[in-house]
């Protein structure tokens, strides 16, 4: 196992557009949470201050700097779902099955690759986010730091989500072989309820928070920012992003044993 695995690793790490992918999750994840904290900044400067007194009660530093990961999160799907696609694409899978014949082996191996890719690169993702973010929210002393209570355990724990989210796109690229169509089948997942949210009785739009992109930001958030409104807290959003991964991973594993390469 420990030799599949290291083979894996090596794969991954030779391929330009692992790195890619990476700098492009960080930069839509920074983006993202820039804009937002700086679009509250413009609120807060024309807000009364009674509107200042009632929204600062319940104010969500660490949460607002986070929004913009639940994007960038798709960068790493498209990668976890490639790295088995891509094998598929070019045929490349019979050469990887005739050294690893044991196809759960070869399949848990690259699921944990992309679990471990998706934690480091879920780290820099939060990191690099929460820093952005609290530069801009210290505008108006709206800022916390990452040594305030739990704010460091919620970085870490969205990083986790992070890989858990890669693990489910690359069990769909297993399931599908094709990278179009896994990618497609992720965005809809993942994204596409969120733009229907519109279109769609109130009772269902208010139950996104359950799609796997909001519980990655949902993991983030400390406890300290749970509140009356939050739907899912932050240890249940983990927990769901596993039974996110885990369910895919189990049916690729079975129906990989049952079908030709």
């Amino acid at each position: 196992m420990i030799y599949v695995l290291r083979s894996e690793l090596g794969k991954m790490s030779s391929i330009a557009s692992t790195y890619w992918s990476a700098f492009a999750a960080v930069l839509v994840s920074v983006a993202i949470g820039v804009m937002v904290a700086a679009g509250m900044m413009a609120e807060w400067a024309s807000a009364s201050l009674a509107e200042r007194a009632q929204a600062e009660s319940a104010f969500a530093p660490v949460s607002y700097s986070m929004f913009g990961v639940g994007f960038g999160l798709f960068a790493v799907l498209v990668f976890s779902a490639q790295n088995i696609t891509s094998e598929y694409g070019t045929g490349q899978i019979r050469s990887t099955l005739a050294a690893v014949p044991n196809r759960t082996m070869l399949l848990t191996s690259k699921a944990l690759t992309v679990f471990l890719a998706g934690i480091v690169i879920g780290l820099v993702m939060n990191v690099a986010s929460f820093v952005a973010g609290q530069f801009i929210l210290s505008i108006h002393d709206l800022d916390t730091t990452i040594t305030a209570p739990g704010v460091l355990v919620g970085i870490v724990r969205g990083a986790v989500a992070v890989g858990l989210a890669g693990v489910a796109a690359l069990a769909v690229g297993s399931l599908v072989r094709n990278t179009p169509a896994a990618i497609m089948i992720v965005f809809a997942v993942f994204y596409l309820p969120m733009f229907l949210a519109p279109m769609v009785p109130a009772r269902v739009a208010d139950n996104l928070d359950y799609l796997p992109s909001m519980l990655a930001v949902g993991a983030a958030a400390p406890q300290s920012e749970v509140g009356p409104e939050t739907v899912v807290a932050p240890l249940p959003s983990l927990g769901l992003m596993v039974a996110w991964a885990v369910v895919p991973l189990a049916i690729a594993v079975v129906v990989n044993e049952r079908r030709d390469a």
